[in-house]
């Protein structure tokens, strides 16, 4: 839901929170899903150059089978200080001991909305409900898939169970509680 509406915010983003994006090349029967991925991952690495990316937080489920995609490794995971992580424990060390506080203000990305998105040990659900106070998570109508790999919209922050601070002139901010 959209909490509440601010004008002419641009959050300094520095952190990534990369949320279940596989590398779906070994999976042959999710070619068709592969393919539009591949694009949103592009898109992705685009879109974060506009940002001064210090960390990159993998969240990955699973991550004993799954892998991240090699394009967002290749093009972003790999040039930047990362780690791979997949409990909510492992994320707090990271945000607190690892990085020391000294990444705040994170970009979440990932697919699937109402699904990865919300449900994993790192999700949005646990990341509203959990985290410290001094960070903030934010995300746009880049940032996110949904189970019928499109992005999401507007309308999916309006209805969403979390709650959001819709940022006029960038995106949207989770709002913890």
């Amino acid at each position: 839901m959209i909490a509440s509406v601010k004008r002419g915010i641009r959050p300094q983003i520095d952190g990534v929170i990369l949320i279940d994006c596989w590398d779906y090349s070994m999976y042959p029967i999710h070619e068709i899903k592969d393919r539009e991925l591949k694009i949103f991952y592009q898109n992705l690495v685009d879109h974060l150059k506009q940002f001064n990316i210090q960390y990159v937080v993998n969240a990955m489920t699973n991550r004993d089978i799954n892998q991240v995609d090699s394009y967002l490794d290749q093009e972003l995971v790999s040039h930047l200080p990362n780690c791979t992580i997949d409990t909510w424990h492992e994320f707090e060390t990271c945000l607190t001991d690892t990085l020391n506080g000294s990444v705040t203000q994170w970009y979440m990305a990932g697919q699937a909305w109402k699904l990865c998105i919300h449900h994993n040990d790192i999700g949005l659900k646990r990341i509203a409900r959990e985290t410290h106070s001094g960070f903030d998570f934010y995300a746009d109508q880049l940032s996110f898939r949904n189970e019928t790999n499109n992005l999401i919209e507007h309308q999916d922050f309006v209805e969403d169970e979390n709650s959001w601070e819709y940022l006029k002139s960038f995106g949207y901010r989770l709002i913890q509680h």
